[in-house]
């Protein structure tokens, strides 16, 4: 198994089980880990996955940096517009992050030309 498709498979995961346990509107050690991932991981490697980068620092410190961009001009924008709700942020933006990791993982099982 190559290592992007185990990320691309990871984050898929951790978004599904953020979108599955804010949806049962459950607290504890599995929603503040998968939480924590999701904020510093998921967004950010849904877009900087598609690059195709060759150099692994520069894919992870983008993919951290551009996921708590990304957050927070969400979370701004929602206070800005008296819409904030961290819950449906949470939920809104794993379903966003599925079908452009769930592209990810086709791409890399897929074999090449």
């Amino acid at each position: 198994m190559n290592n992007r498709l185990f990320v691309s498979g990871a984050a898929w995961l951790v978004s599904l089980t953020v979108f599955l346990v804010a949806l049962a509107n459950s607290n504890g050690p599995l929603h503040f880990l998968a939480g924590l991932l999701f904020v510093l991981f998921v967004p950010g490697w849904a877009i900087v996955g598609h690059f195709g980068l060759r150099s692994t620092a520069l894919e992870l410190s983008l993919t951290m940096a551009l996921s708590l961009a990304l957050l927070l001009l969400l979370s701004e924008a929602g206070l800005s517009w008296q819409l904030w709700h961290p819950v449906a942020l949470e939920e809104i933006t794993s379903l966003l992050c599925l079908p452009s990791l769930s592209y990810l993982i086709y791409r890399e099982r897929s074999p090449r030309a």
